[in-house]
């Protein structure tokens, strides 16, 4: 097959893929467009892998010598054309909902108000931002005293779970301090040398003593 024959198999398939009049305004036709568009897509992608590698190789296809020309011809982006050679679906993206917004629920069109989105806030809270603790400096407290607390929960019957989440720590943590032992924390930098394991004189003096003696 020539380099032409390639780029008319390419544009034949290509024009497949898109909606027509019919199919953009009846709502029965959207499943025979579906499926045509899939089969239009994996017949294309031979035939689009063949095109690449022309290119790649400095050969003309349809009258174009880079993919960037020949995308732009049939009005397609270059990653689109790297999703159909690689198969990866394409990707959906999310929608913000506003008030007077028109979506479509179960085949009924339904106009947003604030109380329905309030409605759909509660059902679907977003998730919080997780806060560093200002005295251990980790994202889940490690502060005695806070897991400690957890610990009484636990005792009290809370599951390890409900009393991790309930004062911000992990629930290892609260395993850890139930047999005794310390967390760790996060060591600070001294603030006059910058040292973790402060390099001061006056601190280091008395071990430099003893080494000399």
């Amino acid at each position: 097959m020539t380099n032409d024959q390639l780029h008319e198999d390419a544009v034949k398939l290509l024009l497949q893929r898109q909606r027509n009049a019919t199919e953009t305004t009846a709502k029965g036709c959207v499943k025979s467009y579906n499926q045509r568009r899939r089969e239009a897509t994996a017949a294309l992608q031979p035939i689009l892998a063949a095109i690449w590698k022309c290119l790649q190789n400095g050969e003309s296809v349809g009258g174009f010598t880079s993919k960037e020309d020949w995308a732009s011809s049939q009005s397609i982006t270059i990653r689109q054309i790297q999703r159909i050679i690689s198969g990866t679906p394409q990707k959906r993206h999310d929608v913000v909902l506003k008030v007077g917004m028109t979506v479509t629920v179960g085949g009924v069109k339904v106009v947003l108000t604030q109380a329905l989105i309030d409605l759909l806030t509660i059902h679907f809270p977003r998730n919080p931002k997780t806060t560093v603790c200002a005295a251990c400096g980790y994202k889940k407290c490690r502060c005695e005293t806070v897991l400690d607390n957890a610990v009484v929960a636990v005792k009290a019957g809370a599951t390890l779970r409900d009393a991790a989440q309930q004062h911000g720590v992990s629930a290892i943590e609260i395993r850890k301090r139930k047999i005794g032992l310390k967390p760790k924390v996060k060591t600070v930098a001294c603030e006059l040398c910058g040292y973790r394991k402060c390099q001061c004189a006056e601190i280091q003096a008395p071990y430099t003593q003893a080494a000399t003696v």
